[in-house]
């Protein structure tokens, strides 16, 4: 009956004859979300309707239907007020409740970074840390939940970091990706900054910055850096890091003759004679023109071609 008074919109008598209904047969559980959604039809207050509604989510027939009612009034309600932090909060909390764990955890990251807009938002760090941590728990795969977490542990000296461990973790939280690898690459400049300034010849630094450069898209600058600090592993007899600095500068900017020039002496030192090769045929094709050297090759070229017909005699 309650039903049948639902489609002629019949809002009082419908919800009278759910209550009804429950009064008759109190384990007929359908009739929580039946009132809830009436009562949210009927112009109530959502507030009213929603804890309605939550008990129809403990109900094994209306539990799919009352997820996606509740997953419908709590995104219309913060859309309509974005700064209210309670609705995300219970959002969430329902979200988690049904194992839905990668919406819960998006959510808790929207309660914490609300709060972090807010002009009190330093008063209030333990809980928009905790916020975090809950969403990093449900999916800690999640890249914006790594981010989220470290920054405010960071921000909050939960963690004892040197500038080091710090620019290390906000470059891998880049790498990592997601909605928030600008806001990593962003959070390194500072603590990579005081390192480069400091001693900008120490390789790791430079790997980090050439790193860093190349999640920006600077291709460029990230080859060159690349290419440095392999010269500089060669150069320590560091011949597999060497390599893998290397190679990444080949990926960078793969028109650079230095870059395949040391990557073939690097190669060829570690006993990769077919791969050096390969890195100083490399050499031969980007750092000529029309058979000839560039200038800038000139040195790299003649190199490559000694190397080359070295290991072919």
């Amino acid at each position: 009956t309650g039903i049948l008074y639902r489609r002629t919109q019949e809002w009082d008598k419908s919800l009278a004859a759910f209550r009804k209904s429950k009064q008759v047969a109190a384990d007929f559980c359908e009739s929580d979300y039946w009132i809830g959604l009436t009562l949210l039809n009927s112009g109530a207050k959502p507030e009213v309707a929603i804890n309605e509604i939550k008990k129809g989510v403990e109900c094994k027939y209306t539990k799919k239907s009352a997820v996606e009612a509740l997953h419908m009034i709590y995104g219309t309600l913060h859309n309509s007020h974005p700064n209210n932090t309670q609705v995300l909060l219970e959002w969430g909390e329902m979200l988690e409740g049904v194992d839905m764990k990668n919406e819960a955890a998006v959510t808790f990251e929207k309660l914490g970074r609300t709060i972090l807009d807010q002009p009190d938002a330093q008063d209030k760090l333990e809980f928009v840390g905790q916020s975090f941590q809950r969403a990093l728990k449900l999916a800690p795969d999640r890249c914006e939940a790594q981010f989220w977490t470290y920054l405010i542990a960071d921000r909050t000296q939960a963690v004892k970091h040197s500038n080091l461990q710090k620019a290390q973790r906000y470059v891998q939280l880049a790498e990592c990706g997601g909605d928030t690898k600008i806001l990593a690459l962003e959070a390194s400049a500072g603590p990579l900054t005081t390192l480069l300034q400091k001693d900008g010849t120490v390789v790791e630094h430079k790997i980090l910055h050439a790193t860093v450069m190349e999640l920006s898209g600077n291709m460029a600058v990230a080859n060159h850096q690349y290419t440095e600090a392999g010269a500089q592993y060669y150069n320590a007899h560091r011949y597999p890091a060497a390599i893998s600095a290397l190679l990444k500068a080949t990926k960078a900017d793969p028109t650079n003759c230095q870059s395949w020039v040391w990557l073939g002496h690097s190669q060829a030192q570690a006993g990769l004679q077919q791969a050096a090769e390969i890195s100083w045929k490399n050499t031969l094709k980007y750092g000529s023109k029309y058979g000839v050297a560039k200038p800038e090759c000139d040195a790299a070229v003649g190199l490559a071609q000694k190397m080359i017909s070295r290991s072919n005699s």
